[in-house]
Protein backbone atom coordinates (compact mmCIF):
# COMPACT_ATOMS: atom_id res chain seq x y z
CA UNK A 1 0.00 0.00 0.00
CA UNK A 2 1.04 3.39 -0.58
CA UNK A 3 1.74 6.07 1.75
CA UNK A 4 1.57 10.15 0.64
CA UNK A 5 3.94 12.76 1.34
CA UNK A 6 2.58 15.33 3.77
CA UNK A 7 4.08 18.11 1.54
CA UNK A 8 3.71 17.07 -1.92
CA UNK A 9 1.57 14.08 -2.20
CA UNK A 10 4.30 11.92 -4.14
CA UNK A 11 2.65 8.34 -3.87
CA UNK A 12 5.79 6.00 -1.69
CA UNK A 13 5.37 2.35 -0.93
CA UNK A 14 5.23 1.85 2.79
CA UNK A 15 8.43 -0.05 2.50
CA UNK A 16 10.67 3.02 1.55
CA UNK A 17 11.05 3.04 5.06
CA UNK A 18 12.58 0.15 5.75
CA UNK A 19 14.53 0.92 2.64
CA UNK A 20 15.59 4.20 4.38
CA UNK A 21 16.75 2.37 7.56
CA UNK A 22 18.27 0.42 5.66
CA UNK A 23 20.48 2.80 3.83
CA UNK A 24 21.06 5.21 6.98
CA UNK A 25 22.15 1.99 8.77
CA UNK A 26 24.63 0.90 6.26
CA UNK A 27 26.05 4.45 5.57
CA UNK A 28 27.09 4.40 9.59
CA UNK A 29 23.97 5.37 11.61
CA UNK A 30 23.34 2.50 13.92
CA UNK A 31 20.64 4.82 15.57
CA UNK A 32 18.41 4.72 12.64
CA UNK A 33 15.17 3.11 13.72
CA UNK A 34 11.76 2.03 11.64
CA UNK A 35 9.94 4.52 14.00
CA UNK A 36 12.31 7.33 13.65
CA UNK A 37 12.28 7.50 9.60
CA UNK A 38 7.93 7.29 10.23
CA UNK A 39 8.35 9.89 12.14
CA UNK A 40 10.66 12.33 10.11
CA UNK A 41 8.45 11.09 6.85
CA UNK A 42 5.43 12.22 8.46
CA UNK A 43 6.79 15.67 9.35
CA UNK A 44 9.29 16.44 6.86
CA UNK A 45 7.65 14.29 3.66
CA UNK A 46 9.82 12.38 1.42
CA UNK A 47 12.67 14.38 2.00
CA UNK A 48 13.23 12.21 4.80
CA UNK A 49 13.80 9.06 2.15
CA UNK A 50 16.48 10.97 0.51
CA UNK A 51 19.62 8.75 1.30
CA UNK A 52 17.97 5.52 -0.15
CA UNK A 53 16.11 7.25 -3.07
CA UNK A 54 18.56 10.77 -3.19
CA UNK A 55 16.24 13.97 -2.88
CA UNK A 56 13.20 14.66 -2.08
CA UNK A 57 10.28 16.72 -2.66
CA UNK A 58 10.64 20.55 -2.71
CA UNK A 59 7.53 21.03 -0.40
CA UNK A 60 5.54 22.25 -3.19
CA UNK A 61 2.17 19.56 -3.38
CA UNK A 62 1.71 18.28 -6.45
CA UNK A 63 -1.99 17.76 -5.85
CA UNK A 64 -2.39 19.52 -2.17
CA UNK A 65 -5.58 18.02 -0.87
CA UNK A 66 -3.82 14.40 -0.80
CA UNK A 67 -0.84 15.89 1.16
CA UNK A 68 -2.96 17.75 3.52
CA UNK A 69 -5.15 14.53 4.27
CA UNK A 70 -2.08 11.82 4.62
CA UNK A 71 -1.15 14.67 6.97
CA UNK A 72 -4.24 14.28 9.04
CA UNK A 73 -4.66 10.49 8.30
CA UNK A 74 -0.09 11.00 10.52
CA UNK A 75 -1.79 12.87 13.32
CA UNK A 76 -4.79 10.72 13.58
CA UNK A 77 -3.20 7.51 13.70
CA UNK A 78 0.20 8.35 14.55
CA UNK A 79 2.51 5.17 14.59
CA UNK A 80 0.32 2.95 12.27
CA UNK A 81 1.35 3.48 9.38
CA UNK A 82 -0.38 0.77 7.74
CA UNK A 83 -3.68 2.16 8.93
CA UNK A 84 -2.89 5.63 7.34
CA UNK A 85 -1.92 3.92 4.19
CA UNK A 86 -5.40 1.71 4.44
CA UNK A 87 -7.52 5.11 5.50
CA UNK A 88 -6.28 7.01 2.54
CA UNK A 89 -6.48 4.06 0.22
CA UNK A 90 -9.99 3.60 0.96
CA UNK A 91 -10.97 7.63 0.97
CA UNK A 92 -9.26 8.33 -2.43
CA UNK A 93 -11.17 5.31 -4.00
CA UNK A 94 -14.76 6.30 -2.71
CA UNK A 95 -14.02 9.97 -3.90
CA UNK A 96 -11.79 9.21 -7.28
CA UNK A 97 -9.21 11.46 -5.92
Amino acid sequence: MDIYCSKCAEPWDNDCIHDEVDARQESGDKAATYTKVMREFQRDGCTALSLAYGGGCDGESGDSTRAALAGAAYELLGDDMDGAAAMLEDYFYAHNL
